[in-house]
């Protein structure tokens, strides 16, 4: 017989940067292919500068929501690499989790352009 068990869900699909302004970066992604067994509860988007080794927690979006607009923990002439991850209720925050990764950016390039 076989049970039926939970587990993370998978990465979230196809994470993109849609706006760069001077105070704030736009993200949107499409849902995991698989929820792990639970529904997505929540997306935590975590973020870093390049030049750092520990990502810091910026947003928490509800999981109905693809995207998300970050204002806080971001500098003008700063490149950074950004995180979301999907979290149903079996998920904890690991760096061995499946991840997607948004390609770094600066945001002063992106105003300026």
């Amino acid at each position: 017989m076989f049970g039926w068990f939970l587990v993370v869900p998978e990465a979230p699909r196809d994470l993109r940067v849609t706006d760069v302004t001077y105070d704030g970066i736009s993200l949107a992604w499409n849902a995991p292919e698989s929820d792990g067994g639970a529904p997505v509860k929540r997306y935590l988007i975590v973020i870093r500068e390049v030049t750092k080794k520990k990502f810091k927690k910026v947003a928490t979006i509800d999981g109905s929501s693809l995207s998300c607009k970050i204002t806080t923990g971001i500098e003008e002439n700063h490149d950074y690499l950004l995180r979301v991850y999907a979290e149903n209720e079996v998920s904890e925050l690991m760096e061995r989790n499946r991840q997607t990764e948004a390609d770094k950016w600066t945001n002063k390039k992106a105003a300026t352009e």
